[in-house]
């Protein structure tokens, strides 16, 4: 670093900064899916989230393994979901949702599951 005269040596990624990172990405990330969905309790308390692998975090919120809204309140019903091979439109997606008032997404679900069923059952 003497040589530089008190400024810091490129490092590896400063010299990849002109490659378009979002293209790459998408490269990598084009055969993933990603899902927001709606949990409903019993009692029809509401959970909107996101995931890229569905089953398992549905799993997840059945086993209580993460403290928070869904364990506290047993929200564990998946009662809707929606698929999205970009993760940009899956988190403007489940930011839409979220920001619905609860008319909103109880019609949401009973367009697509007037029972509310729940369609992961058949997963375990």
């Amino acid at each position: 670093m003497a040589g530089l005269r008190g400024r810091r040596r490129p490092r590896v990624y400063d010299v990849l900064e002109p490659v378009i990172p979002s293209a790459a990405r998408d490269l990598l990330l084009r055969d993933r899916l990603y899902y927001v969905y709606l949990l409903g309790s019993r009692s029809r308390v509401l959970y909107a989230g996101m995931t890229n692998n569905l089953a398992r975090r549905v799993r997840e919120h059945r086993l209580g393994e993460h403290e928070g809204f869904t364990k506290k309140y047993r929200v564990h019903r998946l009662v809707l979901f929606e698929c999205f091979r970009d993760p940009r439109a899956a988190i403007a997606r489940g930011k839409q949702i979220k920001g619905w008032r609860r008319e909103k997404k109880v019609a949401l679900i009973e367009a697509a599951n007037p029972t509310w069923e729940d369609l992961a059952v058949k997963w375990e």
